[in-house]
């Protein structure tokens, strides 16, 4: 199946560039535009199904302050309603390709249940010759981050409930997982919500699985009109950071430019990056990854690996890809030469 495309490459924009004192190479900007085009995959799907979704976090900030990514930011954010994320999540099987993964609840690289949805193009390196040229010579998984945004009840009492029943739960998924059977703390946390300690680590997931679904539950538990502002819940129960966004904000989108095409942000957008990132987010800041920079770095390693098992070295790769060794080398990744 063909999807429209809304970000065009030229080979100059692959070449290594200087961004506000900061080196992007080309393999940064081929993992990029792979990236952009697991996320027009995800725009087709959702202009289909009439779901909303707009840029969030890093990739919010990106668009408004640099036009499109920070230069030391490799990942994509995209923020969706609570009943448009569960939407997509439902239609997701049938309508990605079928190399596409979306991890929900066993999100890899956190290996605990957070409420963020992972939206990955493959489970691994491909050397595929259609992967790579669909993905501009990107032999790693690419994808973004899914943040479901809830309503938010205006009552203090009232948001403080909530987020306390909500983490409670967090609790006992985090307690099932990490103590032994009969583990008296994880007992008590696991009888509050029905369970029989006796029988849950017996079957631990079927009991996780519940859990995780009286989770989501509660985080969406909000009528619309509980309060004037939406939110990423997650970040509220575990950070208690509650910038105050208005949902009429999150009612109409605007267009603005994204690297070589244009992506979706809430209306008073400039307010919403206030909120979020606080008065000086118009001064670039280096050193503000919250994950192991760049996220291909393992890929790397992991490619090396299996030529390596073969017998290959990394400088066997085809011309397209030659660029991966010089990348490897500024990584400091070692190899046979």
């Amino acid at each position: 199946m063909s999807f429209p495309v809304k970000y065009k490459f030229t080979e100059d924009y692959f070449r290594d560039e200087n961004r506000i004192g900061f080196a992007v190479s080309e393999c940064m900007k081929r993992y990029w535009a792979a990236s952009l085009h697991s996320l027009e995959i995800f725009d087709d799907i959702c202009k289909r199904h009439g779901l909303k979704y707009w840029a969030d976090c890093g990739t919010m900030l990106g668009a408004v302050r640099h036009k499109g990514f920070i230069p030391w930011d490799d990942d994509i954010d995209i923020g969706m309603f609570r009943e448009d994320f569960n939407e997509f999540l439902k239609i997701a099987p049938y309508e990605l390709p079928p190399e596409y993964v979306v991890s929900f609840r066993d999100d890899p690289p956190r290996h605990e249940y957070n409420g963020i949805a992972v939206v990955n193009s493959l489970k691994a390196v491909s050397f595929d010759d259609r992967v790579l040229r669909e993905y501009y010579y990107c032999p790693f998984p690419v994808g973004f981050d899914l943040y479901p945004y809830d309503n938010v009840p205006d009552d203090d009492e009232k948001r403080e409930a909530w987020r306390g029943r909500y983490l409670k739960l967090l609790l006992a998924i985090k307690l099932l997982k990490e103590r032994p059977e009969g583990d008296e703390e994880a007992g008590t946390v696991l009888r509050e919500f029905g369970f029989d300690p006796a029988s849950a680590w017996r079957d631990s997931q079927s009991v996780r699985d519940r859990l995780c679904d009286m989770a989501e539950r509660v985080a969406g538990e909000n009528i619309a009109d509980c309060g004037t502002f939406v939110s990423r819940f997650i970040f509220l129960a575990t950070r208690r950071f509650f910038p105050k966004l208005e949902k009429d904000w999150y009612m109409d989108f605007a267009e603005i430019p994204f690297e070589t095409g244009s992506i979706p942000v809430p209306g008073n957008i400039f307010e919403v990056v206030r909120l979020m990132f606080g008065e000086g987010w118009m001064e670039p800041r280096q050193g503000t990854m919250s994950h192991n920079y760049p996220l291909y770095k393992r890929d790397i390693r992991y490619m090396i690996g299996f030529l390596e098992k073969g017998g290959l070295k990394l400088s066997y790769l085809p011309p397209q890809l030659q660029y991966i060794v010089r990348e490897a080398d500024a990584l400091g990744i070692e190899y046979k030469k």
